[in-house]
């Protein structure tokens, strides 16, 4: 019996051809349509989702209004993370980013065996409290050390092999790198983060502040 009904379908299908291709074309563009925007959809929430308690992560940001215009920027006044700390109750943790933008960076610069990178970009300045809100797979250092004093750095694995590619990445710590003039230390390796993430950066330890982040507390 299905096959009765499969074959009379299909006679009606070629029998009105122009209307079958219609349908077929129209339910193919519905079908695209929907797959489209499942991904763009999935592919926007996914984003720092793989952090622990990423739920209680949030990101400060500022509302400017301008001629009737209402613009959304990460850019904060400097002073906002201690207001944040000393005003706000129930946060855990709260940690500044800062974007450092160097034209020149050198390895090893007062040595025979310097190697510099111009327009290094991904950079950020931040404090040791980065590692407390965030999280990631350590190859060499620690969370609770590698960033406790200034000019201190943690780079992602993918910037580290491209410093020092000769070099294990324990062999890698206590290295410098300058960044410009500014010296610093590395004191750890992170795994480059293969998520859909905001944060794509090396890391340098050190205070001023541009956007906050921060853990509400249980």
């Amino acid at each position: 019996m299905i096959r009765n009904y499969l074959t009379i379908a299909f006679r009606g299908f070629w029998k009105h051809k122009l209307f079958t291709l219609i349908n077929v074309i129209g339910l193919s563009i519905g079908i695209s349509a929907a797959l489209v925007i499942y991904l763009i959809v999935h592919y926007e929430f996914t984003f720092d989702k793989f952090h622990k308690d990423s739920d209680r992560i949030y990101r400060v940001v500022a509302d400017a209004s301008f001629q009737g215009r209402v613009n959304h920027t990460s850019g904060l006044p400097g002073p906002l993370a201690d207001a944040i700390k000393s005003q706000v109750t129930g946060l855990e943790a709260i940690t500044p980013l800062y974007k450092l933008s160097p034209n020149l960076v050198f390895i090893d610069k007062n040595k025979n065996t310097q190697k510099q990178f111009k327009y290094q970009d991904r950079i950020i300045l931040t404090d040791q409290n980065y590692f407390k809100v965030f999280d990631y797979v350590w190859l060499a250092g620690s969370s609770q050390h590698a960033l406790d004093a200034p000019n201190q750095v943690v780079l992602t694995s993918q910037q580290a092999k491209l410093y020092f590619p000769s070099l294990s990445y324990q062999g890698m710590v206590g290295k410098i790198i300058t960044y410009d003039t500014l010296k610093a230390t590395v004191t750890g390796i992170v795994q480059t983060q293969v998520e859909n993430t905001d944060l794509t950066f090396s890391y340098l330890q050190v205070t001023p502040i541009v956007f906050q982040w921060h853990r509400v507390g249980s």
